[in-house]
């Protein structure tokens, strides 16, 4: 998972190091993730939980991580890249606003096909 979240931020483009002084300073995934924030902060939040959970199972001891746990972490990234990729959470919101502009649905042609729904 957390090599999961290092590709993710890779494809954003997330910075990977910067120039030091002398040598150059790879970033912390952590770092990383509070970068992607600036640009979508639900998908960092996401990234983050699983950042904390991988350091638990490759830091701490794994029997500190339930199953719930980890399959929590399987949804956290998969809406992360519902957000950064899919975006159904944008098109949902979109189509929801312009309902409301609206004050209802697009107006039909007098033309009706056999496989509209009535109601």
């Amino acid at each position: 998972m957390r090599a999961g979240v290092e590709a993710l931020l890779d494809d954003q483009r997330i910075q990977k190091s910067k120039s030091g002084s002398k040598k150059r300073q790879y970033l912390t995934t952590h770092v990383r993730i509070e970068k992607l924030e600036v640009k979508n902060p639900d998908a960092a939040q996401y990234l983050m939980a699983i950042k904390w959970l991988g350091n638990t199972g490759s830091h701490g001891a794994t029997s500190n991580l339930s199953r719930d746990d980890l399959l929590n972490a399987a949804e956290f990234f998969e809406a992360a890249v519902d957000l950064l990729y899919v975006k159904r959470a944008t098109k949902i919101r979109r189509l929801a606003s312009e309902i409301n502009r609206r004050k209802g649905p697009k107006k039909r042609s007098k033309r009706r096909n056999d496989g509209d729904a009535t109601f």
